[in-house]
């Protein structure tokens, strides 16, 4: 089914709507009161995929079924990586215009056979079949790596990077000093690193 739907294609819902495994290109956007503070034309949204901040049973119920051209409204609470920080944890509107709905159509088994290359339904089974053991030889080979990466730890004492991240602020910082010794900056002239230069420091090491 997985296979199938990997290889679907997308038809113009109609005037059934917006099916909930469906999928609607949409412009979104959010209202703080009577303020439009973001918009994005063109999103792809469904029906199970909430957007950030939106209660998720409320998204899907009031997506589903919705036709081209209609708008729908929700509450939404900005989220705390909002680019307005006034904003953030703060309540507001997302409103969804869906400009086109569609449907996802599965692909058939007559066009599975023609994607994977195979000449009839006892050979697409086989090929399905060959490609599950694979998948499944791939997971138990990951949890095998991951089993053996724990024990590994667990058997080894490791090395606390925190002194040689400070050893490399140290050290980025005194080149940085260095630089600006090399512009000519007189020594009793050069300006103590603030936070923020730490913080870059220390993300960089």
């Amino acid at each position: 089914a997985e296979l199938s739907r990997s290889q679907a294609r997308t038809e113009p819902a109609g005037e059934d709507g917006l099916p909930e495994d469906g999928m609607a290109l949409c412009r979104v956007s959010l209202l703080a009161g009577e303020e439009e503070v973001f918009s994005r034309e063109g999103l792809r949204l469904g029906p199970v995929t909430p957007l950030p901040g939106v209660d998720p049973e409320e998204f899907q119920r009031a997506l589903t079924g919705v036709k081209d051209g209609e708008t729908i409204e929700l509450p939404v609470q900005f989220p705390p990586d909002f680019e307005r920080e006034e904003l953030r944890g703060t309540e507001g509107i997302c409103r969804v215009r869906v400009d086109q709905a569609f449907r996802v159509v599965p692909a058939t088994r007559e066009e599975m056979c023609k994607v994977l290359g195979v000449e009839d339904e006892e050979a697409l089974d086989a090929e399905v079949k060959r490609r599950l053991e694979e998948a499944h030889r791939a997971r138990e080979d990951a949890r095998i790596e991951g089993a053996l990466l724990d024990r590994l730890i667990a058997a080894h004492a490791m090395i606390d990077p925190e002194p040689m991240v400070a050893e490399q602020v140290q050290a980025r910082l005194a080149q940085a000093k260095s630089e600006l010794q090399a512009q000519g900056v007189p020594e009793d002239q050069l300006p103590e690193p603030g936070d923020e230069a730490l913080r870059a420091a220390r993300e960089a090491a």
